[in-house]
């Protein structure tokens, strides 16, 4: 089973960091994360994580790319100066994790029985919601970092959940017979993509599968504890993006992308592999 990246040893001052970086940028964004932070401390908290990972763990030259009139993408990586890739980051409240997985928002047991449920289309909305900010990027890739500080969301963040959104939850298909009641064909996986974040069904019988969501290059989920200050990253892989993201610049980082490009006269999906950066 593929294991998130584990982001770890960020600088003890990312939060400072973040907001010198915003004044710098424009005091207009500083005041407004001021006003996160104390409305919504978690979606604050993502961005300067998101900052300062990208800065210390990957090298790659954060910038604030968001403007206080106009919006856009939240950062731009500019350490390839010529190919640079725009992130939007969107967090998920820790009480509408609760409620959409069942999951307890408190620090996992030793031993716990837990019945919970993955959380794809509360992410697949999340990215929905990022794609008018990297649109604009127009010189390089996007990536839509989702993320949640809620404690027991590990279970939802993993690579079940990057496959996901890929695939969309899949089911079981059973040919049976109405007569005997007995299968009569072999049992397929098969998605039927209401909740996948890169397909939807053709609109009319004969039509291809249609593409979502194209200037997201990729999705990050991102785990993240700020008291901490670490995290874990996995993610996924648009199969047709607008621009290409090169995961070399995230080394370590696992994503989950299709073997082939999907069609729809395959029948079925075709097969998940895991790349890593």
């Amino acid at each position: 089973m593929p294991s998130p990246f584990v982001v770890q040893n960020l600088p003890a001052d990312l939060l400072n960091r973040y907001k010198e970086a915003l004044r710098q940028k424009d005091q207009h964004l500083l005041e407004r994360f001021e006003r996160t932070l104390l409305d919504m401390p978690g979606a604050a908290h993502l961005e300067a994580m998101t900052y300062a990972a990208m800065d210390t763990t990957f090298g790659l030259h954060p910038e604030i790319h968001d403007q206080p009139s106009t919006g856009g993408a939240d950062l731009k990586l500019t350490a390839d100066a010529s190919n640079p890739i725009y992130q939007e980051c969107k967090y998920l409240e820790r009480s509408a994790v609760t409620e959409e997985s069942g999951l307890d928002d408190c620090d996992p047991l030793d031993i716990v029985v837990v019945n919970y449920s993955h959380i794809t289309v509360m992410i697949q909305t999340k990215v929905k919601n990022a794609t008018a900010q990297l649109a604009d990027a127009a010189d390089g890739a996007g990536i839509a970092v989702i993320g949640t500080d809620h404690r027991g969301a590990q279970e939802v963040f993993d690579d079940m959940a990057a496959e996901w959104l890929l695939t969309s939850t899949t089911h079981i298909e059973v040919p049976i017979s109405r007569r005997s009641g007995s299968a009569v064909g072999p049992v397929q996986v098969i998605a039927p993509l209401r909740d996948s974040v890169f397909l939807a069904r053709p609109p009319q019988v004969g039509d291809d599968l249609r593409r979502l969501r194209v200037p997201v290059s990729a999705v990050l989920l991102y785990w993240f504890d700020a008291s901490a200050r670490w995290g874990t990253l996995i993610g996924c892989l648009n199969p047709w993006p607008l621009r290409t993201l090169d995961i070399h610049r995230f080394p370590g980082v696992l994503f989950a992308r299709f073997v082939s490009t999907p069609t729809i006269t395959d029948r079925a999906l075709p097969a998940v592999e895991w790349v890593v950066g």
